[in-house]
This record gives structure tokens, C-alpha cells and sequence, in this order.
């Protein structure tokens, strides 16, 4: 029977070069062009939802409090602007990976910073996709 062997030792620092290095990077924020991006849409989204989720069913606004941002378009790389992105709070944002056939939340944006928002439910997602949006 043989024995798994490690060839390559671990590279290990010293405790007193890790320290010296977090000291020397401390405060330092390193920012790309997309994290910029990125951080302003995230930043725009969250004044515009003024701390209520901001899904809409019935005329009636979710009163809780938005944990997450739901993408409404992909590719996310894409449409990643405040426009194709909604907060939402943990209960809508499961809702919207629900199968048809317990009731899926579908939002889809109007390109104006509003959306719509509904309930789909189907047999299955391809009877939804032959039947297509309502």
C-alpha cells in the first residue's frame, strides 16, 4: 500500500513579516476600475430603496429590510447598473428561485429605476417558456 507523500514543504512567513505587512497595508483600500463601478451602483441602489425591500406585488411595497441585490438581467457582468438591480430582502430573493410550480417572483425592469414584479406559476418552466411572459 502506498502513502500519499507531500514533495513541496509549505511556504511558511514568519508571524513578524505577516505582522509587518498588515501593518504596512492597514487603511489601504485597493480599488479596481469595475470595484468602483460596482461600489456605486451597490451604493445608488441602496439610497434608492431607502431601507425597505422594494418588491411590489398588489400595489402593496415588502416592508422588510433589503439584505441582498437581485439582478434582473443577465449576463450580471453586462447590466451590472443601478437601473438593472433591485434590493430585496432574504424572503422575495428565495422567491425568486421558487419552482413554477410553488409560485416563482419574476421581476423584470421598466429602465427607468422602477420595476415590475409578479408572481408566475406553471406545471413546470417549460410550460412557462411556451406560454411565455404574461
Amino acid at each position: 500500500m502506498s502513502r500519499l507523500r507531500s514533495y513541496a514543504p509549505m511556504k511558511r512567513q514568519s508571524p513578524k513579516l505577516l505582522a509587518a505587512h498588515r501593518a504596512a497595508t492597514k487603511g489601504r483600500e485597493r480599488l479596481s476600475p469595475g470595484q468602483v463601478v460596482f461600489s456605486s451602483a451597490f451604493e445608488a441602489v441602496a439610497l434608492r430603496a431607502d431601507g425597505r425591500c422594494e418588491v411590489v406585488l398588489d400595489g402593496v411595497r415588502c416592508r422588510r429590510r433589503p439584505v441582498d441585490q437581485h439582478h434582473t438581467r443577465k449576463p450580471r457582468r453586462s447590466f451590472d447598473t443601478a437601473e438593472y438591480r433591485i434590493a430585496v430582502c432574504r424572503t422575495c430573493h428565495e422567491r425568486c428561485d421558487f419552482p413554477f410550480s410553488r409560485g416563482r417572483l419574476q421581476i423584470a425592469t421598466n429602465g427607468d429605476g422602477t420595476f415590475r414584479c409578479a408572481i408566475v406559476t406553471a406545471p413546470d418552466k417549460f410550460t412557462y417558456r411556451q406560454q411565455g411572459p404574461r
